[in-house]
């Protein structure tokens, strides 16, 4: 039996996450997802979400997920929640469940900071040091999952959907 794919779809505010989500999930048929701030145990929130793909057993694609926390954690509530043994124990969970990728939206600096300006009052982060802090955060963050970097100014969506479906 296939595993259901999962398609996690980080980065910083402003780099063109949930217009990527949107087109994936259009262009799939798949059901999204955003996840917030978790409120409790990361861990717990995060499966939560993993099981609504895996009872559909269909594709799911979330809108920032657990590595949000490894970034954001740190910056925003001084501290990652889910830590990296939490982490390795996550991704292999999504492992033996599903066939996971990541999609990291990361273009330039420059790019992410015009956007957030525009809509920073919207967003998670309102300061600009932090949103700095974030960007650079996102650009070495580390998984085990296979993964992928999208920069939608030398790209595009379809791209990444050939990339993540081949």
């Amino acid at each position: 039996m296939q595993r259901p794919r999962i398609i996690i779809v980080e980065g910083p505010d402003g780099a063109g996450k949930t217009t990527l989500v949107e087109y994936l999930a259009r262009e799939l048929g798949a059901r999204s997802w955003h996840c917030g701030v978790p409120v409790d145990h990361p861990m717990i929130e995060y499966m939560d979400v993993a099981m609504v793909g895996l009872r559909r057993e269909q594709t799911l694609i979330v809108d920032r997920f657990h590595l949000g926390e490894q970034v954001y954690g740190p910056i925003m509530r001084g501290g990652d929640r889910l830590g990296l043994r939490g982490r390795l124990v996550f991704e292999e969970l999504l492992r033996r469940m599903f066939d996971p990728v990541i999609v990291l939206c990361l273009p330039p600096f420059n790019v992410c900071m015009r956007n957030w300006q525009q809509n920073h009052t919207n967003e998670y982060v309102k300061e600009t040091a932090k949103f700095h802090d974030v960007w650079h955060a996102f650009s070495i963050v580390a998984t085990s999952l296979p993964k992928f970097t999208y920069d939608y100014t030398r790209t595009t969506p379809a791209t990444v959907l050939g990339m993540i479906t081949q």
